[in-house]
C-alpha cells in the first residue's frame, strides 16, 4: 500500500520542479527583461508571496503523503522542502522587502541585509529543488 503515497509523492516533487523552475527559466527572466526596476520589483512582490504560498501547500500534502508512505527518507525531506517554503514566505520575505524598502528610502546600510536574506532565499530554493529531484531519481515508479 506505500508504494501507491511513494507515486503520488513521486507525482508532487516532481510538480514542484516543474513550478519552481518555470519561474527561474520563464517569469525571472521575462520580468527583467521587459518592466522597469519600478515595475518588476512590484511584480516581484505580488508574485513571491503566491509562489512560496503554492510551494507551502504542495509540500504540506507531499509531507501528508509521506507520513502514509513511512519511508522515513521521503518524511525528513518532505518535511525540509516545507520548511523552507514556510521560511521562505513567512520570514525571509518580509525582511527581504523591508531591507529593499529601507534600502530604497536612503538607509545604504540596509543593502548588505537584502543581500544576505535574499541570498539565503535563493539557497533554501535551490536546496528544495534539488530535494526534490532526489526523491524523483531515487525512488522509482
Amino acid at each position: 500500500m506505500a508504494s501507491i503515497f511513494n507515486y503520488y509523492l513521486i507525482v508532487f516533487n516532481g510538480a514542484l520542479i516543474g513550478f519552481m523552475m518555470f519561474f527561474v527559466i520563464v517569469v525571472s527572466p521575462v520580468v527583467f527583461k521587459t518592466l522597469s526596476q519600478d515595475e518588476a520589483a512590484r511584480f516581484l512582490r505580488a508574485v513571491f508571496p503566491r509562489l512560496f504560498s503554492v510551494g507551502l501547500y504542495t509540500s504540506l500534502a507531499m509531507v501528508m503523503l509521506s507520513f502514509f508512505s513511512e519511508e522515513q527518507d521521503l518524511i525528513l525531506i518532505s518535511c525540509l522542502i516545507s520548511a523552507g517554503f514556510a521560511i521562505n514566505y513567512f520570514i525571509l520575505t518580509p525582511k527581504i522587502n523591508k531591507a529593499r524598502d529601507e534600502l530604497l528610502a536612503g538607509d545604504d546600510e540596509m543593502g548588505k541585509q537584502f543581500r544576505i536574506f535574499h541570498l539565503l532565499s535563493v539557497l533554501i530554493f535551490i536546496a528544495q529543488v534539488c530535494l526534490s529531484i532526489f526523491v524523483v531519481v531515487t525512488h522509482p515508479i
